[in-house]
């Protein structure tokens, strides 16, 4: 497991996307019902944006993209042995 450490302004921003995180899931989980539980879902796309957040440079770009794979972290957290 690796661990994240991110600065006040990273929480901020997270915080504020929090409920982007919710209607991402909301739109999905009848589709991954079978296999995932929306507990899941939401821990897996809180995860994710927490990396986009860390990841995300602001003097690069001044606005944070979201847009990835809908279910990229879901394959990726069942891919460890």
């Amino acid at each position: 497991m690796t661990s994240l450490t991110i600065t006040a302004e990273q929480r901020a921003m997270v915080e504020k996307n929090l409920p982007l995180v919710e209607h991402i899931v909301s739109r999905l989980a009848a589709r991954f019902a079978s296999n995932y539980s929306r507990e899941d879902l939401v821990q897996t796309g809180t995860i994710g944006l927490i990396e986009a957040t860390c990841r995300f440079d602001p003097d690069r770009s001044g606005v944070l993209d979201l847009r990835r794979s809908p279910h990229r972290g879901l394959d990726h957290r069942h891919a460890a042995p």
